[in-house]
C-alpha cells in the first residue's frame, strides 16, 4: 500500500496578470507618453485607481463577442450591465474629469455571428453583410454605455477580430483627433 501524500501548501497554478507602472513608452507628436493596460477583471479593478492621477486618455475596450452572457463572478448580473457599469463609474469619477475617453468596441466580427440572420441571406448562405438586426443590436449596445456620459465628449469605435490594422489605425486616428482638439502641433 502507497503512503498518502498530504500537501502542505495548496497549489498556486492559475494566471495573475500583474499591473505595473512601467508600460509601454511611446512617443506621438512630439509628446512622449506611456501605455499601460491594466485588465478588466474584477482584481484587476482594484488596481485602477492608482493610475487615475496620471490618465490624459483612457481607452475603454468593450468585447462584444461576451455580451449577453452570464459573468462568471455574479450570476446575476451579465457582463454587458457590468461592463455599462464599470464604464459609467469611470466616468463619473473626479480624478479622471481631466481625462478624455476613448470606447473601443471591440470583435464586431464575433457580435455579428452571435446575431440570428432574420433579415440577411438564408441559413447556409454567403451573404456577409450586416442586417439591420445586426447594426440596431450594436447601436442598442453603443447606446447603453454613450447614454451613461452626457458631461463629457466620448471617442467611439468599432472593430473587428478579422483586421487587426484597423484596431491601430482607429486608435491613431482617434489620438489625431483628440490631439487637434488640444491644439497639439501635428508631425511633420
Amino acid at each position: 500500500m502507497l503512503p498518502q501524500l498530504v500537501p502542505t501548501m495548496p497549489p498556486t497554478r492559475r494566471h495573475t496578470r500583474s499591473s505595473t507602472s512601467s508600460g509601454l513608452m511611446k512617443e506621438f507628436h512630439s509628446i512622449s507618453f506611456r501605455i499601460t493596460d491594466i485588465g478588466g477583471s474584477a482584481f484587476c479593478r482594484r488596481k485602477w485607481k492608482n493610475f487615475y492621477a496620471n490618465t490624459s486618455l483612457l481607452i475603454f475596450v468593450v468585447d462584444l463577442a461576451k455580451f449577453g452572457k452570464k459573468s462568471t463572478t455574479r450570476m446575476s448580473t451579465s457582463l454587458e450591465e457590468e461592463s455599462v457599469t464599470v464604464f459609467s463609474e469611470l466616468s463619473s469619477n473626479t480624478i479622471l474629469k481631466r481625462a478624455h475617453f476613448m470606447i473601443v468596441f471591440n470583435k464586431r466580427d464575433a457580435l455579428d455571428e452571435q446575431q440570428p440572420q432574420l433579415n440577411g441571406a438564408p441559413p447556409g448562405g454567403t451573404e456577409h453583410e450586416p442586417t439591420a438586426d445586426r447594426s440596431a443590436s450594436l447601436s442598442m449596445i453603443r447606446s447603453k454605455f454613450l447614454n451613461q456620459v452626457t458631461s463629457r465628449k466620448i471617442y467611439q469605435h468599432t472593430v473587428s477580430l478579422i483586421n487587426r490594422n484597423n484596431v491601430e489605425s482607429t486608435i491613431t486616428e482617434s489620438i489625431n483627433s483628440i490631439a487637434k482638439r488640444n491644439r497639439i502641433p501635428s508631425p511633420t
